[in-house]
């Protein structure tokens, strides 16, 4: 992807380096614009709705929030949420923070979960969230490029994608 230049060197893309471009260079920070879920799970692991002892009818499905957290498993990011969605395979739900999430760590590994909020108004019995589903994943490796998307699938037929930008 060099470009050549008229004293037989090259002039590399942004992100590599070396006599012909071929090695790819550690970003200092990658930022994460937005979490596309693509895929969740609509009833939990015994069959039932997730919020099936709410007493109307209409509040029986999941309030989907992300929460995505460092190597340490402390919260780096928690979003809002939709109320009441299914997963039909065609629908995504976006969530795009307030101001980006910026990883400086790029080595590390992260963990982003998928939980059924239980905050909403409607939800009067249970006030913790429910765990839906999980994706261990490492954002950086030093042979995979710079995507701007990164698609990872986790537990539960639970998938997203990640909308990524680079800095060097």
């Amino acid at each position: 992807g060099g470009t050549s230049t008229p004293n037989c060197s090259c002039t590399c893309p942004q992100g590599y380096t070396g006599t012909n471009c071929q090695t790819q260079v550690q970003p200092t920070k990658i930022t994460i614009t937005k979490i596309r879920v693509t895929s969740f799970p609509n009833t939990t692991s015994t069959g039932g709705n997730w919020d099936s002892s709410f007493p109307i009818s209409a509040n029986i499905f999941a309030d989907i929030r992300v929460s995505l957290k460092d190597g340490n498993l402390n919260e780096i990011y928690g979003s809002g949420y939709y109320a009441n969605v299914l997963s039909n395979g065609t629908n995504y739900f976006d969530f795009i923070p307030v101001a980006p999430i910026n990883i400086t760590s790029v080595n590390s590994f992260y963990t982003i979960d998928l939980l059924d909020y239980d905050g909403a108004s409607s939800n009067t019995i249970i006030t913790s969230d429910e765990f839906m589903a999980t994706s261990v994943f490492s954002i950086y490796t030093p042979t995979g490029g710079f995507p701007t998307t990164l698609t990872l699938a986790g537990s539960s037929s639970f998938r997203l994608e990640l909308t990524l930008s680079y800095t060097w």
